[in-house]
């Protein structure tokens, strides 16, 4: 196979084309070498395997102990090591990944650098988006990924490197750290903004799932760590040869944050006590996460190399990001949309928007299908617990029955509050919407910037800033 032209590279039987090298990877339902014969007959060169005992006698192959592993590295070298030259900036965590990497984003380009973005919203080079085709190397796969997979990952890489980007910035998920996707790259600098349950399905216990977002540390030399997260110390210990630094707000740390000062809807400000002297932190994001956010993003850029003061300006023009606490109707009620999809931050955002509003706090809210089960009832009892009415609905139901993740929400709320259950989710909006009353607050929680629902017949345009904004105008 060392002597042979390669025509392309895929994991996916269906997208071989003649002379391609066909990369077996095993998932949690398939094995890829089940399909060597679909591969070869679509016309594969030779096959990367771990075990190959379903090839041919004497075809082309190239065994490897991880195939996943294997599949980063090839992709890049396919796109000449991006990442040697240029410097990435990778955050992980359970809840602010988005945040923390847009306000980053935004810091260098304050800082006039030109910055490259990977998330889960979008990816960019500079202000220009980079077209997704769903991130994932699975033929068609219905869904937007916040670490792309290897082909995408490293062809974002290359294209950010040809266009002159002096950074890259970009969320590294768990799923993507155990799958060994970053395994070539060696982030010049890794963030961690917070541990709770999450991807239980996958990971089996949080045991699992930490270790998968501390291996981001032992890919790279320096890491922020944000010391008031239980997590912190732990992260550090599985990876004792990166230098880590920590920002708290507990009165330890390289970083503190000190005169917290939260604006209701307005935003936070805050002193950050660095080894830069005291910055003086003001933003235009509401609640107390958003300290912890930019007081992550803002060490990680100090840590960088960037002054201060393009710290400062930077965060006190932050715009708002897509789907992040994003108001998207204010009138004699508020409506916002969030992504906020486990406890934590729907306990996170439920409290910001009861500081601030007049009324009540009505929640529309639902769970992930064939996704971790073990969030749906928490979830029910945080939002009947911090809402006046909470509407209990779909949100990606996938191959499972609606009504069977909404009775398990349900086996979590509190039954003295009022909530309710509209299983369509254009009719729980539109439900929650007409009956707001002035100084309420709507808050559409799960979906944030996503512009689809996916169901068993498929995935279907959804927006549910459309859906808002055409109910109220009728």
């Amino acid at each position: 196979a060392g002597d042979m032209e390669i025509a392309g590279v895929s994991s996916d039987s269906r997208a071989v084309r003649p002379g391609y090298a066909f990369v077996c990877l095993k998932g949690s339902h398939t094995d890829g070498e089940s399909y060597i014969a679909e591969a070869i007959l679509a016309g594969a060169s030779v096959c990367v395997v771990s075990r190959g005992n379903k090839l041919p006698e004497n075809f082309p192959r190239v065994t490897v102990a991880d195939t996943r592993r294997a599949l980063a590295f090839i992709w890049n070298n396919y796109y000449l090591s991006p990442a040697d030259k240029l410097p990435v900036i990778a955050v992980t965590g359970t809840c602010g990944k988005t945040s923390v990497a847009f306000m980053l984003k935004h810091i260098y380009s304050e800082a006039g650098l030109s910055a490259g973005l990977m998330g889960t919203v979008r990816s960019m080079i500079g202000d220009a988006e980079i077209p997704s085709d769903c991130q994932s190397e699975i033929y068609n796969a219905p869904c937007a990924m916040t670490t792309p997979d290897p082909k995408y990952l490293y062809r974002n890489l290359r294209l950010m490197c040809d266009a002159g980007c002096d950074i890259a910035v970009m969320e590294a998920s768990s799923h993507a750290l155990s799958q060994h996707k970053l395994d070539p790259i060696t982030p010049r600098l890794a963030v961690f903004t917070n541990l709770s349950p999450e991807h239980l399905d996958y990971h089996m216990n949080m045991e699992s799932y930490l270790r998968a977002k501390a291996k981001l540390f032992s890919l790279s030399p320096r890491g922020v760590l944000n010391g008031d997260d239980p997590a912190a110390e732990r992260i550090a210990a599985y990876a004792p040869e990166c230098e880590m630094t920590v920002v708290s707000s507990c009165g330890k740390g390289d970083y503190r944050v000190e005169d917290i000062r939260l604006d209701g809807m307005n935003g936070v400000s805050y002193t950050l006590c660095s080894p830069y002297g005291k910055i003086k932190i003001e933003l235009p994001v509401p609640g107390r996460f958003s300290v912890e956010n930019s007081s992550l993003a803002a060490a990680a850029a100090l840590e960088t190399g960037v002054d201060p003061e393009a710290v400062c300006r930077a965060l006190k023009t932050m715009p708002g990001i897509e789907g992040r606490m994003e108001k998207i109707y204010s009138g004699d009620f508020c409506v916002i949309r969030d992504f906020a999809h486990t406890a934590s931050a729907l306990e996170s955002v439920l409290k910001t928007v009861r500081r601030s509003t007049e009324g009540r706090v009505i929640t529309v809210f639902g769970c992930g299908g064939d996704r971790d089960k073990s969030k749906r009832a928490p979830m029910g009892e945080c939002a009947t617990r911090l809402s006046d009415l909470t509407v209990i609905t779909s949100d990606n139901s996938r191959t499972e029955n609606p009504i069977d993740i909404i009775e398990q929400i349900l086996r979590g709320v509190h039954k003295e509050k009022e909530y309710t259950v509209v299983p369509d989710r254009r009719e729980a909006i539109e439900f929650a919407l007409g009956t707001a009353r002035a100084g309420d607050t709507v808050m559409l929680c799960g979906k944030g910037h996503e512009n689809y629902e996916i169901d068993r017949r498929g995935k279907h345009p959804f927006d549910e800033k459309e859906v808002a904004r055409a109910f109220l105008k009728k």
